[in-house]
């Protein structure tokens, strides 16, 4: 009996047939995880589009220095990710905003306007709110997550 044999009757398959069946399991290994890692992707998709159905109300001093305004649970203090936002210019000033971004698009409101910010259907959600004013201004914001 040659060593070859041996191994024939000890594993019950030769050793190019282990090596495939070895490799057959590593593949599905792979595929089990890149569909987990897609499962995942996918709850966290439906986790972003998912509302809660609470509010948020922030009071904010607006300066000629902007500022950033995030948006944290009130017990958790984890980041919120609003679905909308409305902001309330109370004065005396005017109000500049950007959402999201330091550098996003300016937007202007004049003494008692408002502003509806609606990213329900966006994929990015809002999670801060930068403020300036040419004095001063105060605001309320409520947003909705």
């Amino acid at each position: 009996m040659n060593e070859d044999s041996a191994l024939v009757k000890r594993g019950g398959l030769e050793p190019t047939e282990r090596r495939v069946g070895q490799a057959s399991a590593i593949i599905t290994i792979d595929l089990l995880e890149d569909i987990a890692d897609s499962l995942a992707a996918l709850r966290e998709i439906r986790e972003d589009e998912r509302s809660e159905g609470e509010e948020l109300a922030v009071n904010i001093s607006a300066t000629t220095r902007q500022e950033e305004q995030q948006f944290r649970h009130p017990v958790s203090r984890l980041q919120l990710h609003l679905h909308t936002i409305t902001v309330y210019n109370d004065g005396p000033g005017d109000l500049y905003l950007r959402v999201n971004l330091p550098t996003a698009s300016l937007i202007t409101l004049k003494i008692r306007e408002s502003l509806v910010a609606d990213h329900a259907k966006s994929k990015k959600k809002i999670t801060r709110v930068y403020h300036s004013s040419d004095s001063t201004a105060s605001a309320r914001i409520v947003g909705k997550y």
